[in-house]
């Protein structure tokens, strides 16, 4: 996201010509100037922040790219140009998917007749948006786990909590989780519990392999503040 400091051209340069075998998005919507968050949905910033998106992470296209909304998420959806902003983007091959980060539970369902991948807050200790991941699932939406690890907040009732937490959203159905770090032995700690957890066969969702996690290892310096896991 634009408004997470040099994320996107650290992960740019990163990458370099290997970013076309990874699935890579980003957000629009949201500035930052390091103090205040303010947002602008307009046709016109939308687009000028995926052309930047695209220069800094050195790409010709985003596979996905998240509206990235405050709280009133679903005024957001009724009253700017947004939904048609995306959709135009998708037409002209700038995106191959829309998406949207949602704030709420209502602006969630909104969202699954206009988006293609939602990213929906859950976790072992935060569940109320679980009707929003199953009905964009029954929709075949894509679904995009945030906050899975309670944003560092972990609950005390389990003698392994990030294993428990990890557990929990590998039930969801879900097909990606986002972690988000700046501390690499935090990444490298949370990679081999995610090994461990996920390969673990599941009703609902495991993963493909672990090439992914092989990578960030690999590359787990001051670079890399993120990863996701990705399932079937």
């Amino acid at each position: 996201s634009p408004s997470y400091g040099s994320s996107e051209q650290r992960l740019g340069n990163m990458l370099g010509n290997k970013s076309k075998k990874f699935i890579i998005s980003s957000k629009a919507g949201e500035k930052f100037d390091g103090l205040n968050s303010s947002y602008d949905f307009s046709k016109r910033f939308l687009r000028k922040s995926l052309e930047n998106s695209l220069i800094n992470l050195k790409r010709d296209y985003l596979d996905i790219l998240f509206l990235h909304c405050p709280l009133n998420d679903l005024e957001i959806l009724k009253n700017t140009d947004a939904i048609e902003a995306l959709s135009r983007f998708k037409e002209e091959g700038l995106i191959r998917a829309t998406g949207i980060s949602t704030m709420s539970i209502k602006g969630g369902i909104k969202a699954i007749n206009h988006f293609d991948v939602l990213m929906i807050s859950y976790n072992c200790s935060y569940k109320d948006e679980q009707i929003v991941i199953e009905k964009a699932l029954s929709n075949q939406k894509g679904v995009v786990i945030k906050k899975p690890l309670c944003q560092g907040r972990l609950p005390n009732t389990s003698s392994k909590p990030i294993e428990h937490c990890l557990k929990e959203i590998s039930n969801t159905g879900a097909h990606s989780s986002l972690f988000g770090t700046i501390n690499t032995n935090h990444l490298k700690h949370n990679i081999k519990i995610a090994k461990k957890v996920f390969s673990i066969p599941s009703t609902k969702s495991k993963l493909r392999n672990n090439s992914s996690f092989n990578y960030l290892e690999q590359s787990s310096k001051n670079e890399i503040n993120s990863m996701v896991i990705n399932s079937p």
